[in-house]
Formats: structure tokens, C-alpha cells, sequence
């Protein structure tokens, strides 16, 4: 989760309430050895969904780091993005 999701610009409690649950599901995964991917915003001024949405994790910003409770540790897959998902046209 981006800090500005969690913190910042779009930030709300209900996010923040996910921070702990994610932890442990991520140290569950790491656990078992499960490969963990981090998908999250990077964007560019020129966007669209800046229309909408308004600036947020901005590529080169804090706001669009991983939260500190999340960060990712040792060897990991971190793809970062600009649109509503990485995945959508792989289907």
C-alpha cells in the first residue's frame, strides 16, 4: 500500500485498519515462501486519472512508497504503475 493511500492525500481510516492485517499476511507469505509482488501508483502529472482522483503517489514521491509497517525485505518483485492495473490486459 502506498503512503499516500494509508497517510496521505487518500488516506482514510479504513486503509489504515488494513496495515496491521496485511503485515501478518505478508509474514505468513514469507514464511511459507510464497513470492510476494508489490503493485503500486506511480504517476505522472499528465495521467488521467489525475482528473479524477487529484495528485497522488507521485512517481519520485514519498506518497508513493510502500507504507514502513509493509516495506518489502530481501529479494522481491516490485512493479510500479499508472493505471488502473498491471494485470487488466494480460486476461
Amino acid at each position: 500500500m502506498n503512503k499516500d493511500f494509508v497517510y496521505g492525500k487518500l488516506g482514510n481510516e479504513r486503509a489504515r485498519n488494513l496495515v496491521p492485517r496485511l503485515k501478518k499476511l505478508i509474514e505468513s507469505a514469507r514464511e511459507e515462501r510464497v513470492p510476494i509482488i508489490y503493485v503500486g501508483d506511480a504517476h505522472l502529472p499528465t495521467d488521467p486519472e489525475m482528473r479524477v482522483w487529484g495528485e497522488h503517489s507521485m512517481k519520485g514521491t514519498e506518497g508513493a512508497q510502500v507504507v514502513d509497517e509493509l516495506r518489502p525485505k530481501g529479494v522481491i518483485t516490485c512493479l510500479r504503475r499508472g493505471r488502473a492495473t498491471h494485470f487488466m490486459k494480460l486476461a
